[in-house]
Order: structure tokens, then sequence, then C-alpha cells
């Protein structure tokens, strides 16, 4: 994925971050298994009108521990409207290391007019919900959940190259 016709919103760079904990390059909801009461939010800028694909960059950390679901379960709206996705059940993998890692979780496709919307994180269950990024892409193709292609499309996107700390956190 060269992320030409694509979004990425990193979710440290959220306008509010609502009652999520910004954990250095991602957010984390830590409500003590009590749901957060107040979403994080940001505004974006769609450049064209399409059919977008929704990708969020996420884990489920719980897995290693042995349990199969997930309880850090969260959803995303995009201006208000939630995804059907439950974001945070990994990304599937051969052995609990691999289900544990960050990986692009896939949501719906979202038919999304050029100029400003709003994304927002709904925790759903205030245990741990974790995410680093949103992307919005145009693509058809899945985009790579190694740590490498998360840099490497990130850096096309937004013209950055991601620090050492990013590289140390996922």
């Amino acid at each position: 994925m060269d992320g030409s016709d694509s979004l990425m919103v990193l979710s440290s760079g959220f306008d509010d971050p609502g009652d999520w904990t910004i954990r250095h390059s991602y957010l984390l909801a830590r409500g003590l298994g009590e749901p957060l009461p107040k979403d994080a939010r940001i505004k974006v800028f769609v450049p064209k009108t399409g059919d977008y694909s929704l990708w969020v960059w996420t884990r489920n950390w719980k897995v290693l521990f042995g349990d199969e679901e997930s309880p850090a379960l969260f959803q995303v709206l995009l201006d208000g409207k939630p995804d059907d996705t439950l974001f945070g059940t990994g990304c599937g993998g051969e052995t609990r290391w691999e289900q544990s890692q960050w990986c692009w979780q896939q949501g719906g496709l979202w038919f999304l007019e050029e100029g400003a919307h709003e994304i927002a994180l709904h925790d759903l269950s205030g245990f741990g919900g974790r995410c680093g990024a949103i992307l919005l892409t145009l693509g058809r193709e899945t985009p790579g959940s190694s740590l490498e292609s998360y840099l490497e499309l990130r850096s096309a996107i937004l013209g950055e190259n991601p620090g050492e700390d990013d590289r140390l956190l996922f």
C-alpha cells in the first residue's frame, strides 16, 4: 500500500483525548472495568469524495494471558455513527504472541464526502483498549501489520520519519 489515496490519524494527535489516556504514541482506555464516559475526538479533512475502507492500528493485549476473548473493546464513530466492528479483538495469527501484536484491524466501508468529518473512539469496556492510529483509504489492499510496514505507511502518508520511541512502543 502506497498511501496515496489515504488519510492517517495518529491517536496521540487527537484534538480531544476525552477520558482516554495518552500513552506515548497511542490512546489507552483505562477505566478499571467501567466504560469511559467521554470519547476521544478529532476533526479531519477528507480530500476526496469516495468509499473509504476503515482500518485501526490496535491490539488484543489480553490474549498473552490465555484469554481468547478480548476485554478491551471499543468502537470507531465517523460523524457520530458507529462502525459495526468491535475493535481491540486482534487480527489473528497462529501463536498467542502473533495474536497479541499490534496490527491493522479492518472496519467497514464508508462513503465520505470531501470536507470536514469527526472521528471518535468510544470505549465499551474500560479495560485497556488501545488505538495507535486510524487509516481511511480508497485503496482496497490490506495494509501490512509488521512494525516496519506500519512505519513505512505512516511515513508515506504523513511525510514524517517516526522517532525511535515509536519503534519501541509497538
